[in-house]
């Protein structure tokens, strides 16, 4: 696998494919891009559930998780504010078929630097460096 998500392929293949697909897609297909970056952001969140053995919040909505995650201090106010972007970015382009590749030049570059901070913290850190789109 090439890119710059390929670091991922042997430790979490899943985040690899994500972040591959939606480097494939970001000039072609915006929509499918930013629907693939947010589904690496919502499976980053339930791995750090699964990893951290963190209880679910009553409301397990993805927005509650991820709240959970910050109040708990698991994640960083900025890390927050990228997973909720992807998240509603996500759900916009999933129900309204949203998609541009202003969106996907700005949103690739969020979702590996999540990428590489889970990376970091939950796996191997080494050569991490992001081709700019």
């Amino acid at each position: 696998m090439d890119g710059n998500f390929a670091f991922m392929e042997e430790k979490y293949p899943v985040l690899a494919g994500f972040g591959s697909l939606a480097e494939r897609y970001w000039h072609s297909d915006p929509n499918s891009c930013i629907m693939k970056i947010g589904m690496m952001g919502e499976t980053i969140v339930n791995l750090i559930y699964e990893i951290d053995r963190i209880p679910r919040p009553k409301d397990d909505r993805a927005d509650e998780r991820i709240k959970k995650l910050l109040y708990e201090e698991y994640i960083t106010a900025d890390l927050s504010d990228i997973l909720h972007e992807l998240r509603k970015k996500r759900n916009h382009a999933t129900h309204e078929n949203y998609g541009t590749e202003r969106d996907t030049k700005r949103l690739l570059p969020m979702a590996y630097g999540l990428a590489e901070w889970f990376y970091m913290t939950y796996g191997d850190c080494s050569s991490l460096r992001m081709v700019l789109y």
